[in-house]
């Protein structure tokens, strides 16, 4: 049974005013140099090396930032991992991934070694469960209502633009939160297990997050943020290197139709104002009664393959979905209650 870590940090202030950041952490060049950060871990399926280190780098980077840092254990049901899968058809040979997970009436595995638990396991398929200490740390005491602030960390495969600038956005925008010391309750939460059933999601929801009566507004860096658009031509697809905003939608509560109309008016997207269900992991913060919501989740050419790779995305297409997310939460903190109205 898989065994990880929701990725939980928390960073309380009460100094006012916004001095200016030495560093500008929502510029392009910045925001890119993280998300070549997480697609050099490789790929990013729940349980994985790569979902590892991807969470010990973002701890490190919020400590450093100033935030404390707590590591939630994850237990999702199932998972595997296939180090080679082919299809044969008609005599071509294709690389593959299994279906997950397969129907167990309709499946069937063709093994070349035998399973074994324990004792000598040479030539054999090992099968270990592998336990996670948690790791609790904490800065203040959280006083007024919460903003939260979540992105998943993991997916099928390297995942570079469907996590990636969320990822980034997620990073700058707690740097720049703790760096201009602004008065107010922050949580940032990087879940794990997206890719099943939202699994560090749910368990957040269940075990960590403030109530919705005691959280101002959550927000959610989700899919496929700032991806370019490409066209399928006879020497395979290419790009203009310009964003694709068909694929992306801005998806909010009705609470915060001005607060996003406002910050967002430059970011082409579908709007989706979520009357009865929204899209993604804020489908699961709705329905936890988080009543003032907004983030933002797509598609792209590459989504869900292992051709999603650096080529998907540039610092000229993050920045401007960055700043949009920073000016909403800081207008978010500076208004209060009267921002969801």
């Amino acid at each position: 049974m898989p065994n990880w870590r929701v990725l939980i940090g928390v960073v309380v202030t009460s100094v006012l005013g916004q001095p200016a950041t030495a560093k500008d952490f929502l510029a392009g060049a910045n925001l890119y140099n993280d998300v070549a950060r997480y697609a050099s871990f490789g790929s990013h399926r729940f349980g994985s090396p790569g979902d590892r280190a991807t969470a010990d780098w973002i701890a490190g980077e919020l400590q450093a930032a100033g935030l404390s840092v707590e590591f939630q254990p994850v237990i999702l049901g199932r998972q595997y991992f296939v180090d080679r899968a082919t299809a044969e058809v008609d005599g071509t040979t294709v690389d593959a991934t299994p279906f997950w997970w397969p129907p167990s009436d309709k499946s069937s595995f063709r093994l070349t070694a035998p399973v074994a638990r324990d004792g000598d396991v040479a030539g054999k398929i090992l099968w270990i469960e592998l336990p996670y200490d948690r790791v609790v740390a904490r800065l203040g005491a959280g006083k007024g209502p919460a903003i939260v602030v979540s992105t998943p960390m993991t997916g099928w495969y390297s995942c570079v633009c469907e996590r990636g600038p969320g990822i980034a956005n997620f990073l700058a925008l707690a740097r720049t939160v703790a760096a201009e010391k602004r008065p107010g309750n922050f949580v940032f939460v990087a879940t794990a297990g997206h890719e099943i059933g939202h699994g560090g999601m749910e368990l957040f929801l269940k075990q960590g997050a403030p109530p919705p009566q005691d959280t101002l507004v959550w927000v959610h860096l989700g899919a496929s943020n700032a991806c370019f658009a490409w066209t399928a031509g006879p020497e395979g697809f290419a790009t203009e290197h310009k964003v694709d905003d068909t694929l992306r939608s801005v998806v909010l509560s009705p609470s915060a139709q001005l607060l996003v109309g406002e910050t967002f008016a430059a970011i082409g997207a579908k709007r989706l104002v979520a009357e009865k269900q929204a899209v993604g992991e804020l489908r699961d913060v709705q329905a936890a009664g988080y009543p003032n919501f907004f983030g933002m989740a797509g598609l792209h050419r590459f989504f869900h393959t292992p051709s999603d790779d650096l080529r998907t995305t540039s610092p000229e297409i993050l920045e401007p979905v960055a700043r949009a997310f920073a000016d909403a939460v800081r207008k978010a903190g500076e208004r209060g209650e009267r921002a969801f109205k």
